[in-house]
This record gives structure tokens, sequence and C-alpha cells, in this order.
């Protein structure tokens, strides 16, 4: 289970199966977090990972029950696609401190 967490508001959210990290030296600041999740959506390395994955596993096109729209809602920031989005691969960056 892939969770990810919002250390200014102290919530944990169950978004996935399946989840990889990317490392390196230092901080993301001066980003954003809107800056840095379209650095990840935007690598060319990186792109083709969720192209994989809708390959192996397909997305679908129906839009989420209510009970998911309004849990993306309570994510804030950590959720940054369109609230009634289908359920798709999607790019989160959990923040660790």
């Amino acid at each position: 289970m892939v969770e990810l967490n919002d250390p200014q508001e102290h919530g944990i959210y169950q978004v996935g199966f399946m989840g990889f990290s990317v490392h390196g030296s230092g901080y993301l600041f001066p980003w954003t977090y809107a800056e840095t999740l379209a650095k990840l959506r935007n690598h060319p390395v990186l792109s083709p990972i969720r192209d994989l994955c809708r390959t192996l596993w397909p997305a679908t096109s129906t839009v989420p029950r209510k009970e998911i729209i309004e849990g993306r809602r309570t994510m804030g920031k950590l959720w940054a696609e369109p609230l009634d989005a289908p359920l798709d691969w999607y790019w989160a960056i959990n923040e660790t401190y």
C-alpha cells in the first residue's frame, strides 16, 4: 500500500499499490510542490513509466465515486489532478523531512 503523508496537516492518505522513490542530495527548495511535480511528469525517463503502467494495468474512463472525490479534496495540494479525474496512474510527492 502506498501512503502519502502531509506533514503540515498530519494527514496520511492511502493512494495506491505501487510507488517508487527518487532520491538525490539536497532539498527541493526553492521549487514548490507543483513545480517539482511538473518536473517529474515531464521528465523524459520518468514519463514512460506511467505509460508502461497504463499498458500493463489499463486505467478506466469511469468517473470515481463521490467518496473518492471527497477524499481527493481533503488531500489538498497532494492531489494535483482534477478531483473527478478517472482512476488512472498519477504522480504525487510524499514529502518527508
